[in-house]
């Protein structure tokens, strides 16, 4: 009994101290907190809440996005209202009933 105790006891807290180390996925800025934005890798379709104000000193600047591919549009995971806020061939995802969205 002592045994079993301890191991729900140590999911528990794996699962406790998990939530908080690991990066959530994320597929716009809807999805991060609010200090928090979504950023999303070229031609991938999850990201990573990153905190606002965070110094990446690795990183390296994006190239510019090709101008016909929707997957590298600058709008890309962007707020929307509608869908002609987005570029051609995006659609403006919402989530439930939710007035606002994010370019797709």
């Amino acid at each position: 009994m002592k045994t079993a105790v301890m191991i729900a006891l140590s999911v528990v807290i794996s699962l406790v101290l998990g939530r908080t180390v690991c990066a959530d996925g994320c597929r716009s800025d809807l999805d991060c907190e609010m200090d928090e934005r979504c950023e999303v890798p070229d031609y991938s379709s999850i990201g990573n809440c990153i905190k606002l104000g965070t110094f990446q000193k690795d990183r390296k600047p994006a190239a510019a996005p090709a101008p016909s591919s929707p997957l590298s549009s600058p709008k890309r995971g962007k707020f929307c209202m509608s869908n002609t806020d987005c570029d051609p061939g995006q659609s403006c995802m919402k989530k439930g009933n939710d007035m606002s969205g994010s370019c797709y």
